[in-house]
């Protein structure tokens, strides 16, 4: 298999695809914990510009030439001198006698490839947001070339319904390659419009919603496959990369026109595999069925029993396993990644759990870890993994807005302002950077200097969908509803599937009373994510204030199924219970809501106001001791309800406030 990452790493480098490269370099640094995959890792950060990244990698690497080189590079752009001196002096005595290599001939280099331009045209087509021209885009680029991982996460960014099964399966193309002889490297071939699009014109409307137009699918359907044949047929990936005029030279287009008698054997191999891939674009935009994951002790093995083979030069066999292996690797990562994107978030942590632990303790999964704990709302989790993550990559930002709002909802106000200055000090150019700013600002109340760092944010980057979501928080935490409904809107204008814009706007609307607005766009967060406790206890609001308590109370209960240490569900359901007159019931929920929030004042009030009801004296008095000296600015209401022990209350909801006030008007 580490054959197959090196290739496919210099093949994503050389077409600009860093994401991609980065990617495929943890995977092989997982497996393989060298100097060549520190190398190719550090590499592809300093391309994608993560210096700070790369300098972090590389710190303590002392006798490996390239790696020493690189972090010399690194430390000329961060101005650390000193430390790059060192380095290179350190090992003088490696590098002095090296020989310049110049006969590295540019044309065996790989040029961009029809999955590559699909790639970032796709790209361009979302950011301007035209979704079904990108989702095309990318739904070609993945049937041409399985191991665009990024054009794979774009489309479940999208919502596209996939299958991971279906989509990494090593294609024809690749194989027919395989028996090609190195001399052959201007042998061209045509890549097959894949079978699967030809059917999808024939298949029912709701599978058509993301279907291929017909003029991309048809548009590479003659498109050389010469930069395929020298991609994956290069195996001496141990080669260091030449000087960046020559990587820059190497990424010409140059348009071939020829064909070959390796046609034949590339149409035969085609047809011989054909059988290995699903033909149908309903397969591939389904849900996949429920099976049980490959278990990650299995996989762990098959990639340990790969790496320890032979070393000699590779052969179309050795290659044909580590693609497979690979593949099997790819499917649990696109399963993962998938089921989040889908707010399957416990299916999607089985997932990603169930990889190899090597692969776990990388950036890439780590991140997605701690991003499902935080949709999960365990924020104490997804903090602990978070935590991990700054361990092994200080220098990271990408994800870290999501960390700095988990502190922000544990009101962990010094470690986010630690977070704040450490991401700031290292990437000031970075919106993250400036939205875990505003979020420590928040924390503070100091709405104003944070709506100040969101307006940085936005100005570096204008399509970060969370800096317009956390401006509209802003803004409307000041009580400027038309100012926060137009930044909630803005970032949904850059990316539909964002809920928590959507939340955001059914919130303003909440506050401003408008209840049918609020329940329309919390449907439509709902719909995106139906798996949010918060978002199904927000309907039931809607239909509280309807006095449609019964409505009210099932969607109250489905929220506390959802996340049973939910207290603003349990609280409402509580409520609600209460209005229906079964106090027996909201009894057991408010015992239950004073396990999880022992010291909420508004608990022990309607624990109180309960026991008084049911003419259990003690304990009422019991419990309004308690919510009096949990809230000294409440003792008048308190003092009244004790003063008044024995006269019954028709309406014990009438002085009772909420645990969370922000969901109120």
């Amino acid at each position: 298999m580490t054959d197959r990452l090196k290739c496919l790493i210099w093949y994503c480098i050389d077409n600009q695809n860093y994401d991609n490269s980065i990617f495929y370099s943890e995977r092989l640094h997982a497996i393989e914990d060298s100097n060549e995959s520190l190398y190719l890792l550090a590499y592809s950060h300093f391309l994608n510009l993560d210096y700070n990244i790369v300098y972090d990698l590389l710190d303590r690497v002392i006798s490996h030439v390239p790696c020493t080189y690189l972090f010399a590079r690194t430390s000329l752009i961060l101005g650390r001198y000193k430390q790059g001196i060192s380095a290179v002096e350190a090992c003088r005595s490696n590098w002095r006698s090296i020989q310049p290599n110049i006969n590295d001939s540019i044309s065996s280099r790989g040029h961009p490839d029809a999955s590559c331009m699909l790639d970032v045209l796709g790209t361009m087509y979302k950011k301007a947001g035209f979704l079904k021209k990108a989702t095309d885009c990318f739904v070609e680029a993945v049937s041409i070339n399985p191991y665009n991982f990024s054009a794979f996460q774009n489309l479940t960014a999208i919502g596209v319904p996939l299958d991971a099964n279906n989509v990494f399966v090593i294609p024809p193309y690749l194989t027919a390659m395989k028996g090609f002889e190195k001399s052959q490297t201007n042998a061209t071939a045509s890549v097959p419009e894949p079978s699967f699009l030809k059917k999808s014109k024939e298949s029912s409307s709701s599978s058509n919603k993301f279907s291929v137009s017909e003029s991309i699918a048809n548009s590479y359907s003659n498109s050389s496959i010469s930069a395929f044949t020298k991609w994956f047929d290069r195996v001496d990936a141990s080669e260091l990369p030449g000087s960046e005029k020559e990587r820059h030279q190497s990424l010409k287009l140059q348009s071939q026109s020829q064909t070959s008698k390796n046609l034949l054997a590339f149409n035969d191999a085609q047809k011989a595999d054909s059988n290995n891939r699903d033909t149908s674009l309903k397969s591939h935009f389904v849900e996949p069925r429920t099976q049980a994951l490959r278990p990650g002790a299995r996989l762990t093995y098959k990639l340990r029993e790969a790496r320890s083979s032979k070393r000699g030069e590779s052969t179309p066999q050795s290659f044909r396993e580590e693609d497979n292996n690979l593949m099997e690797l790819l499917k649990l990562f696109g399963k993962g990644v998938y089921l989040l994107a889908q707010y399957k978030l416990r299916e999607a942590l089985n997932c990603f759990q169930s990889l190899p632990i090597e692969q776990q303790n990388t950036p890439f999964v780590l991140a997605k870890l701690g991003i499902t704990y935080f949709e999960l709302v365990d924020y104490e989790k997804s903090e602990e993994v978070f935590q991990k993550l700054r361990d092994l990559s200080p220098s990271r930002v990408k994800d870290m807005e999501v960390f700095s709002t988990a502190l922000w909802h544990l009101q962990k106000s010094v470690p986010l302002s630690y977070l704040a200055h450490e991401t700031l000090e290292t990437n000031p150019y970075s919106p993250e950077s400036w939205c875990i700013l505003a979020n420590c600002f928040s924390l503070q109340r100091e709405h104003s200097q944070a709506l100040k760092c969101i307006n940085r944010a936005i100005q570096l980057d204008p399509t970060f969908e969370y800096a317009y979501t956390l401006q509209g928080h802003e803004h409307s935490a000041n009580e400027e509803y038309e100012k926060s409904k137009t930044s909630f809107r803005k970032a949904i204008r850059v990316n539909v599937r964002h809920y928590n814009a959507w939340y955001g706007l059914g919130m303003v609307y909440l506050k401003t009373g408008r209840n049918d607005q609020a329940d329309f766009h919390f449907q439509r967060a709902a719909e995106i994510n139906p798996n949010n406790s918060v978002l199904i206890t927000c309907i039931g609001m809607i239909y509280e204030r309807c006095k449609d308590y019964k409505k009210a109370l099932d969607f109250y209960d489905r929220a506390c199924k959802l996340d049973e240490k939910s207290s603003l569900a349990r609280f409402k359901k509580a409520k609600v219970l209460i209005l229906l007159h079964d106090h027996d019931k909201a009894l057991v929920e408010l015992e239950q809501l004073k396990a999880i929030a022992p010291d909420e004042a508004n608990v022990h009030f309607l624990l109180g106001k309960i026991f008084k009801q049911m003419r259990k004296k003690n304990l009422a008095l019991k419990h309004f001791t308690i919510a009096w000296n949990l809230d000294g600015k409440a003792t008048h209401i308190i003092k009244e309800s004790i003063e008044n022990l024995d006269i019954p209350e028709e309406n014990l909801l009438t002085e009772t406030g909420e645990i969370y006030r922000n969901l109120e008007t």
